[in-house]
């Protein structure tokens, strides 16, 4: 699966308080989400993350 997701002009200002903005993470794991793929599944929705940690820096 492959997925290209973009922040809107209206969050690009905010964009570099971020490692990677939340928005982005929303989008990019919204393509996961059954229902999403598969449409014969039903959608859910997955809880919150209480907490992320990058593993590596972004790339330049």
């Amino acid at each position: 699966m492959f997925a290209e997701v973009a922040l809107p002009e209206a969050l690009r200002a905010e964009a570099g308080r971020y490692l990677l903005h939340p928005a982005l993470l929303d989008a990019a794991l919204h393509t996961l989400l059954p229902g999403v793929v598969d449409p014969d599944r039903e959608a859910l929705v997955p809880p919150s993350p209480e907490r992320t940690s990058p593993t590596s820096p972004p790339p330049a």
